[in-house]
């Protein structure tokens, strides 16, 4: 017996919200291990640092995405990820963005356009062990494409 996770946590962010260009990791994954066609763009934001931040990535650009680039809040000593596989992501191609948290999703007319991040410093350590993010300056990322992910849970 196998019991996984099946429920995504929302990441908190301004107009977060399910339309057209946002997945959420675990459904894109879901739809890839069932062998979907999916349409992605050529350019596509996954947010995370885990294992299925890292998995979503590196499907996208088995599904045809050329540019994948990943942004967490952390640094990459904090990052839960396993390390083999986040080299193994950077060796196919996939651009990891540390220091980085989203603030808002950018929709036009039910399409995303982009994401508002601030760049982030470690300071002293949250509850987790790991150095807590603190906002530092605003940026503006373009993407077609976004996968939003801040962990699951199991459902009951």
């Amino acid at each position: 017996m196998a019991i996984g996770t099946q429920e995504d946590f929302k990441m908190g962010v301004g107009n977060e919200e399910s339309g057209d260009g946002y997945f959420s990791c675990l459904d894109f994954l879901g739809r890839y291990a069932r062998g979907e066609r999916i349409r992605l763009g050529a350019k596509l934001i996954v947010i995370g640092g885990g294992n299925t931040a890292i998995d979503a990535a590196r499907a996208a650009l088995r599904c045809g995405a050329t540019e994948v680039a990943i942004i967490y809040h952390r640094s990459r000593e904090e990052m839960p990820a396993d390390g083999g596989e986040i080299r193994e992501a950077q060796a196919e191609g996939v651009r990891m963005e540390y220091l980085v948290a989203p603030v808002k999703i950018i929709w036009k007319d039910g399409v995303i356009q982009g994401i508002e991040c601030v760049r982030t410093e470690l300071v002293e350590p949250d509850k987790s062990g790991r150095r807590r993010p603190c906002s530092v300056e605003r940026l503006r990322i373009c993407t077609r494409y976004q996968f939003g992910y801040f962990g699951h849970r199991p459902t009951a």
